[in-house]
């Protein structure tokens, strides 16, 4: 792949969870975004969750919301792919509306 290429290319993660200051949970997701980065990908974490919350961890926007808002989200973000790591009977639904390259994990 063209170095230029994957200089712009923007990849929208969609996990279960992500880690926080409270929680180390799913950390090989965020070794992974950090991977990502590192290689000049810019990164992006969605959590379908409750309440709308968006923050930062360790550089990685993580934006955790409800089915619509976190829809709106990720085409307002505009990826080049999905990430989809470790999909759920909670997540499959959600993500086959999503009319984007996808890889899953």
């Amino acid at each position: 792949m063209e170095k230029s290429f994957i200089l712009k290319m923007k990849v929208g993660m969609i996990v279960p969870d992500y880690p926080s200051k409270n929680s180390y949970a799913f950390a090989f997701v965020h070794a992974r975004a950090k991977l990502y980065i590192d290689k000049g990908v810019k990164v992006r974490a969605f959590i379908l969750s409750n309440k709308k919350v968006e923050e930062f961890f360790e550089d990685v926007s993580v934006i955790r919301a409800g089915k619509k808002e976190l829809l709106k989200s990720i085409k307002l973000y505009s990826p080049d792919v999905l990430a989809i790591h470790y999909p759920t009977y909670k997540t499959i639904p959600f993500i086959k509306q999503i009319n984007l390259p996808k890889v899953v994990w």
